[in-house]
């Protein structure tokens, strides 16, 4: 996993924040509204589904014939582009929702369908239930052997002892599966019968008599899950964001009006008033990295001084139109000069110079005498409304303002001056600043630059990324200023997405609410070395395009295009962006593995393995990874299970409960996959073997059911409580979240990663070992 995703603020004056808000708000986000109900209601939408993916042509089509609307009209070509996008990923993660949730209905009639108690089983048969019990057991123990037989002969293990492992390492799953599987091939009535025995008691003969209380209440527990899932079928399809909360309105004026017709409208009500929608516009999709221009502010001593004789000039003209002060008259213009009709026009322009020269060569050279008479000239001085103490404490400040505005340099005094009336209150980062600093990194987006009158965005980032942008800005001039030979494949940056992060306030919603750009990183081309292996990745990808092409004997006129996008990309791949870092790429061992494994009260156990001579170099625990940060871990514990006692009081009070967690458990995730990289990259390893999320569920039960037999040997009911008690107690960790950050550390480096089966018993260093073990026996 190469990619990674950073984000920053992006900051603009008022105005163009008020049109980019209008165009999401008010144009793009109806628009998707409309694509989705429209998608909804086409004829073809239950192929759809059986596919699982709308086809964008038919998106596109009904984007173009919306476009002529006014309501939809006048948007740039790329939030057009961006809303099929969107529309089209919305409906396919919504199709294989329903089709997830279809195939679990079927698996779970398919289980109840199987299952049948002890008595009907005894009925069905016309035997006693220890006949069933020996059949069984034979069926177990055949197809145990037959098992054991196909792993061996799949399985690339070199001597005896991996073989052995290969046998321990067989999950339940398996075994499941495949008892099922005999199921339903199986035609004979006992055979039936004994396989049934086996499912519903877990792959196992249980020697204890069936309890029916129980049976009826497992059997009535599937029977509502398949109710659950039904209903979640039935459920409306995806409607978009109603930003206006119009519909929520009505929905709540209707309740307090009317009487519901009968209990699943007032579900449906009860849904719509309580259910939380987004207020926030859809996102606008940049796939195409040229789309964006970044550059950099740099601002010379030339530009500066104009910049501030521009900003003198036009303050303080409107400090006279607008009759700020009277010192502002007396010191920059004398009105009986510039409207006495004997001076001429290039006599008053003459003084409107000196008037500026004179005041920049004030504050230049630190006249204080000229500026202290100048800047306390005013009226609250001499006014005797102002008591003596006031006068003096204003007095006192101003005094301090100018000094340091004195030694802070030319341009402190106006740019307080002007922004001290111009900048607005709500804001907490001040676009003039930004305009004028040096070394400020801005970015504009293609589309916007005719829609807004300053489409340049200051990107505000933290101190960690900003070299990312600065590398954005170096790799978009060198294209820029050579598009015929370097190629935009090569920029870092792989797409942006332009969107906006809600936040509680007062005010109009583009001064509220922030702008933010995330943006998708390709780390593999951040350095020369690593660059020139994906040039070479890429050169072979449109070699194998082009001779494809070329060897059909005719091409549409859409196919030649494509085959010069081509010819062209592969003459540029050949030009690799200059200027970037040398680093000699990482170069592990192939037969050094380091084997993660998670668990649950030790999130992550690591064991580095030398698997070619079946030797362990080193464990790890979860104590050792941290180290001095090992306090975070069990603050992080403490935090969950306080938050946890918290939603259930709050659960029993029927009380809102919004607490949610801190990103304490991200950091330490950071910081355990940093640990695991480090000692990776210590021993040369050539990849890092982490487990398969899916089976996660499976080690945490076998993992508490084996602690509740050891504390509680013989009792059942002691062993259910145990470990209702133990999963409340111990820490419950992300371990989605956990296995992402070691992926993106590892790509940074260059370490591969390898994915594969944690064995459910043994110790966690065991578990560590055997998996790094088994993933080399399966390359």
């Amino acid at each position: 996993m190469s990619v990674i995703t950073i984000q920053c603020r992006l900051v603009a004056d008022k105005a163009s924040l008020r049109h980019l808000w209008k165009l999401m708000a008010e144009k793009n986000t109806p628009l998707i509204n409309e694509l989705l109900e429209q998608l909804g209601q086409h004829p073809d939408f239950e192929t759809w589904l059986q596919n699982g993916e709308v086809p964008k042509d038919t998106i596109k089509t009904i984007c173009d014939s919306l476009e002529t609307q006014e309501r939809f009209a006048d948007q740039p070509g790329r939030f057009y582009t961006s809303a099929v996008t969107l529309v089209q990923e919305i409906y396919k993660s919504w199709f294989a929702l329903q089709q997830r949730r279809q195939r679990q209905i079927e698996g779970k009639e398919r289980w109840l369908n199987m299952l049948k108690s002890d008595i009907e089983l005894q009925q069905e048969n016309q035997c006693n239930l220890d006949v069933i019990r020996a059949k069984a057991t034979e069926i177990l123990d055949s197809f145990l052997a037959k098992f054991t037989q196909d792993q061996n002969k799949q399985s690339k293990t070199k001597n005896a002892n991996k073989t052995k492992k290969n046998k321990k390492s067989s999950s339940n799953t398996a075994l499941f599966g495949g008892l099922f599987d005999t199921y339903d091939k199986t035609e004979d009535c006992l055979s039936k019968s004994a396989l049934a025995y086996l499912l519903k008691n877990n792959c196992q003969v249980s020697k204890v008599d069936e309890d029916p209380d129980q049976y009826a209440k497992n059997k009535r527990k599937k029977e509502i899950e398949i109710e659950r899932l039904r209903n979640q079928i039935k459920n409306q399809k995806p409607k978009g964001r109603n930003i206006t909360a119009e519909e929520w309105l009505g929905t709540l004026e209707k309740a307090t009006q009317e009487v519901p017709l009968n209990e699943d409208e007032a579900k449906s009500w009860q849904a719509s008033i309580l259910q939380r929608d987004s207020y926030m516009p859809y996102p606008i999709d940049y796939e195409t990295t040229t789309d964006l221009d970044w550059f950099t502010n740099y601002v010379d001593d030339n530009t500066k001084r104009g910049r501030i004789r521009f900003w003198q000039v036009y303050f303080l003209s409107w400090a006279l139109k607008s009759g700020i002060s009277s010192f502002m008259k007396y010191v920059y213009f004398n009105l009986d000069w510039f409207t006495n009709p004997v001076y001429s026009k290039a006599k008053r322009a003459k003084m409107r110079f000196w008037q500026v020269y004179f005041l920049s060569w004030a504050l230049k050279s630190g006249t204080s005498s000229f500026m202290k008479y100048v800047y306390f000239n005013l009226h609250w001085f001499t006014n005797p409304v102002y008591s003596k103490a006031k006068r003096a404490k204003i007095r006192f400040w101003e005094v301090y303002f100018l000094s340091w505005a004195l030694k802070s340099g030319t341009s402190s005094f106006i740019k307080y001056a002007y922004l001290k009336i111009r900048s607005s209150p709500h804001r907490d980062v001040n676009w003039f600043n930004l305009k004028n600093k040096k070394g400020c990194i801005f970015v504009k987006f293609n589309g916007l630059k005719k829609k807004i009158k300053n489409p340049e965005f200051y990107v505000c980032c933290d101190s960690r990324q900003l070299h990312y942008f600065q590398r954005f800005c170096q790799d978009w001039q060198i294209w820029h200023d050579d598009d015929e030979t370097y190629s935009s494949a090569l920029f870092i940056l792989r797409s942006a997405r332009l969107l906006w992060q809600e936040r509680k306030g007062k005010g109009k919603p583009w001064t509220v609410h922030r702008l933010i750009l995330q943006c998708s990183i390709e780390t593999r081309l951040w350095t020369q070395e690593e660059t020139e292996l994906v040039c070479s990745e890429k050169i072979n990808q449109a070699e194998k395009t082009i001779s494809k092409m070329e060897q059909e004997s005719s091409l549409k006129k859409n196919q030649v295009t494509r085959l010069k996008k081509e010819l062209t990309t592969r003459r540029k791949l050949n030009n690799p962006f200059p200027g970037r870092p040398s680093k000699p790429l990482y170069q592990g061992k192939s037969n050094i593995l380091v084997g993660v494994g998670l668990g649950l009260d030790k999130p992550a156990t690591v064991a580095v393995v030398d698997a070619a001579n079946n030797k362990v170099l080193t464990y790890r625990s979860v104590k050792q990874l941290l180290g001095d940060n090992y306090n975070l871990f069990n603050r992080q514990r403490q935090q969950q299970q306080r938050l946890s006692h918290e939603r259930h009081k709050a659960q029993k009070q029927n009380a809102p409960n919004s607490s949610g967690e801190s990103e304490l458990g991200q950091y330490v995730d950071r910081l355990l996959a940093d640990a695991i990289v480090a000692i990776a990259k210590t021993y040369s390893a050539g990849s890092i073997v982490l487990p398969k999320l899916r089976d996660m569920r499976e080690i945490i039960q076998s993992e508490v059911q084996a602690r509740a037999e050891k504390k509680i040997p013989g009792y059942k009911e002691g062993q259910q409580n145990y470990a209702k008690d133990y999963l409340v107690s111990v820490h419950h960790w992300s371990y989605g979240r956990l296995i992402e950050s070691i992926q993106i550390q590892a790509a940074k480096i260059g370490i591969s990663i390898e994915m594969g089966p944690q064995p459910i018993r043994d110790t966690k260093h065991e578990q560590a070992r055997d998996l790094a073990l088994f993933a080399y026996q399966q390359r």
